[in-house]
């Protein structure tokens, strides 16, 4: 596998239509607005792909029919791409794919498979649940755009590739009382015309509707720069998927994933 300069990275959009698995992912580092990177087959004509975004929501796509290159992507999954704990999330964007890593990883020590669900926001059911939100405020608090000091500890530099990527394009909210942030929501991605929400709030500053406070204000700039507000969160988070539908946010679907972890001393299953 080779791994393609960030020039290059529109050569994998193809792999990516309509409707496809992590498309706004992969598209959100096409276009400059997530940082990872992209190994593919042919770096001048691929035929298949592996996208490693910095959010650690790897993907693989187009053609799954080869077994070298099939070898080659389970090497870099479970050699490259495991997290600090020794575990690699993946997103086969195809059944064929989906197969292909299930023979892979057969014998892995673990082999887990974790769904991702999936919301669309209803436009018109926010309006009705948030109109005049900044009016139902706590008064001890208040709702501002990020600046640099609001952006500094989130991550975003190693998401977006620099805190001034995510000034300039990216959008982020927090809610803070006495000038200290105790609630934010900001995009981690930027792609295919969706921002991808991250949103979370200081423990002793819960159950006060801070969370809905900065995620309504996302919500309307998304709008306003005709963006759509992407939500997603493990199947099993339920107050993320409580906190989604009391917005305006309705399932769409679910994604299957995996998660595998190979030990060193484990061999992966054989061609």
């Amino acid at each position: 596998m080779h791994q393609l300069p960030t020039a290059h990275y529109n050569r994998v959009r193809r792999f990516f239509p309509p409707g496809t698995v992590g498309r706004s992912f992969a598209l959100a580092m096409v276009e400059g607005n997530h940082a990872g990177r992209v190994f593919v087959d042919d770096p001048n004509t691929p035929r298949a792909a592996l996208i490693a975004p910095a959010c650690d929501f790897n993907l693989v796509a187009g053609n799954p029919g080869d077994a070298r290159t099939n070898s080659d992507i389970a090497t870099l999954l479970s050699r490259d791409l495991p997290d600090s704990d020794g575990y690699t999330l993946v997103f086969p964007t195809s059944p064929a794919w989906a197969d292909v890593l299930e023979a892979r990883f057969s014998e892995a020590p673990l082999l887990d498979h974790p769904t991702r669900s999936v919301y669309r926001l209803d436009r018109e059911r926010f309006a009705e649940y948030h109109s005049g939100w900044r009016n139902r405020m706590d008064r001890d608090y208040r709702v501002v755009p990020y600046d640099r000091t609001a952006a500094q500890g989130r991550g975003l530099p190693a998401f977006w590739g620099s805190a001034d990527a995510f000034l300039a394009r990216g959008i982020g909210f927090a809610a803070a009382k006495h000038d200290v942030i105790v609630s934010r929501c900001h995009s981690v991605l930027i792609g295919d015309g969706q921002a991808e929400i991250s949103i979370d709030t200081n423990e002793t500053h819960r159950r006060r509707g801070l969370a809905t406070a900065v995620a309504c204000a996302f919500i309307e700039t998304c709008l306003d720069r005709d963006l759509e507000p992407a939500w997603s969160c493990w199947s099993e988070n339920v107050p993320s998927r409580h906190l989604a539908e009391s917005l305006g946010f309705i399932l769409a679907h679910e994604t299957p994933g995996l998660v595998i972890k190979v030990g060193q001393e484990k061999v992966l299953h054989p061609d």
